[in-house]
């Protein structure tokens, strides 16, 4: 059954792009697109590297120990696709709304960062830690504030050279709830609305990480109902439902650990405060 016409959408890249573009790093289960313009026209995604790591049970910690190290790996290796120095300044974004828990990856994680500006401003720590900021926008309904606008008052206050945005993410798979991490150099859409955080739009590099926190109910109700049901009355639902697993507070804490041990790693070539 073809579901186009129910505008069930994804951020995820591999799951809408022809598979010829999709380089498998089998040995990690690990998908690696690079999008040239006319490739990311057709899907209207943005140029540039996306790399999808899967995995299975993030709660298990020998996949957890796996998963940290197969970030760590292609985060430099996304650091180095987009020209990204040692001595570059980053200010990490931690997207989302804190309230509600599939949508507090961003938060959670930027609290665990690594951040250092004020350290070497003080001279307290030597030139191989990386100068890091933070900050947590929160959503538009609590501030007033676009959290464009806010980036970008943030870029000028700290003088960062790139920005790291972390946010929960979409899915049109079932299988795919919480079992993948997308890193980009492309930005991120805001959700809900139609701007975008990109090189484009702040002037500095972006890289994104997200997971899939959240599918479309009307997927749910595909994959799951399996009898005579009238699959078409319900999928012509306007609900505009999202679902979530229920143990999603546990899974997010695991996520956010995962996501910032590996920002840490990656971003300084000393890690022993970490």
């Amino acid at each position: 059954m073809n579901l186009e016409k129910y505008n069930i959408s994804t951020d995820f890249v591999d799951e809408i792009v022809d598979n010829r573009l999709i380089k498998k790093d089998k040995m990690c289960n690990t998908n690696i697109i690079h999008l040239d313009r006319n490739s990311a026209d057709i899907i209207n995604k943005e140029v540039g590297d996306y790399v999808t790591i899967n995995f299975d049970d993030i709660t298990d910690l020998n996949e957890q120990e796996k998963v940290k190290s197969i970030f760590i790996r292609y985060f430099k290796i996304l650091l180095k696709r987009t020209k990204i120095k040692d001595t570059d300044s980053c200010l990490i974004i931690g997207l989302g709304n804190n309230k509600s828990t599939p949508d507090s990856l961003g938060p959670i994680t930027v609290k665990n960062i690594l951040v250092t500006k004020y350290l070497k401003e003080l001279g307290l720590i030597d030139q191989e830690m990386r100068t890091v900021s933070s900050f947590i926008p929160g959503v538009r309904s609590t501030s007033g504030l676009d959290t464009i606008e806010i980036i970008n008052a943030l870029i000028k206050v700290s003088k960062a050279d790139f920005i790291i945005v972390i946010d929960s993410l979409k899915t049109s798979s079932l299988n795919r709830l919480n079992r993948s991490i997308q890193l980009s150099n492309t930005g991120l859409k805001i959700k809900d609305y139609e701007y975008k955080i990109n090189k484009k739009t702040i002037g500095k590099p972006v890289i994104s990480i997200g997971v899939p926190t959240v599918v479309d109910i009307n997927v749910l109700i595909y994959e799951l109902l399996k009898d005579n049901i009238n699959k078409q009355n319900i999928l012509d639902n306007k609900y505009n439902l999202m679902v979530t697993p229920k143990d999603i507070d546990f899974i997010i804490r695991d996520l956010a650990d995962i996501i910032s041990y590996g920002i840490n790693k990656s971003l300084h070539k000393k890690t022993y405060m970490l």
